[in-house]
């Protein structure tokens, strides 16, 4: 491959977000060491400026687009058009590095019940009111299982609602999980293309949901972890998207709220671990198996 040709396309990265075009530029390819220098109309501006857009809650989007030709004429690899005609690169795995994958962490009751774990005001729909279940039963086990899926290359992937709510709890709260939520990578999926995002490091997914997430598991070997997000766990359960569910299931049966897993998806999984807590609860880690 035409080194010249890459550093051309490099320096036109404007169609990734910014998290995902800075970690592809720190961890993937120093492009000082492949050419020696900035060319053209990108010589001497900074790389923050070349990016584009700098991390302002809800300026940046991601969205799948297809691969096209290049520059001169000549296909390149991981070069794509972005919806206003830009051209970009796509974040690409280095080689030999495994594809990420989907982690859903999730609360539930023995029916399956997974609406309002954590407080009586989580989630009042549908006249719920029997909010903050799980508290009652929280157990260092519990802490030490969900933070060995929350080490290493991971990103947040959120529904709208439980972003708004989860984001909104704890930046009040303040403390340290503030910090680390707010400074997190967070893909946050909503069926409204102009929805706003007022927390940092933010990036709206719409459109085709699943596809967009398939799109981010094949280019990059950061794992996207779920929390709450019940709608968006059913529209990626459908999609066979799902490679991991780590679920906390109480001794309890509440015979009414929004259930984990929805009707008419069915899904072939292993029981990989579990772990009984003092409390009772069952932390259990299904993966999907594949034919």
């Amino acid at each position: 491959m035409n080194l010249n040709l890459f550093h051309e396309a490099l320096l036109t990265v404007l169609s990734l977000d910014p998290p995902m075009a800075l970690s592809w530029l720190r961890g993937r390819v120093v492009v000082d060491q492949i050419s020696g220098r900035r060319r053209g109309r990108n010589a001497g501006r900074p790389w923050s400026s070349i990016l584009g857009c700098a991390l302002a809650p809800g300026e940046c989007r991601y969205q799948p687009v297809p691969f096209v030709e290049g520059l001169r004429g000549r296909k390149l690899p991981g070069l794509q058009e972005s919806p206003g005609g830009a051209v970009g690169l796509a974040l690409l795995r280095p080689k030999g590095q495994e594809m990420g994958k989907v982690i859903v962490m999730n609360h539930m009751t023995l029916d399956g019940v997974m609406q309002g774990p954590g407080r009586a005001d989580e989630d009042t729909r549908d006249g719920f009111e029997r909010g903050g279940w799980a508290v009652p039963r929280g157990d260092e086990a519990i802490v030490t299982k969900m933070g060995e899926r929350m080490g290493g290359d991971r990103a947040f992937l959120l529904g709208r609602r439980t972003y708004e709510d989860l984001l909104a709890s704890w930046n009040a709260q303040g403390g340290p999980f503030k910090d680390a939520l707010n400074n997190a990578r967070k893909y946050v999926a909503s069926s409204n293309p102009a929805a706003r995002l007022q927390w940092p490091n933010s990036t709206l997914l719409d459109g085709d949901v699943p596809a967009a997430v398939a799109d981010l598991k094949q280019r990059s070997g950061t794992n996207l972890v779920i929390m709450g997000s019940g709608v968006l766990i059913g529209s990626l359960m459908a999609a066979n998207l799902i490679d991991e569910y780590l679920l906390m299931i109480h001794p309890l049966v509440l015979g009414t709220g929004r259930r984990l897993f929805p009707e008419g998806v069915q899904v072939p999984l292993r029981l990989a671990d579990s772990v009984i807590t003092s409390t009772g609860v069952v932390i259990a880690s299904y993966e999907l198996t594949r034919d």
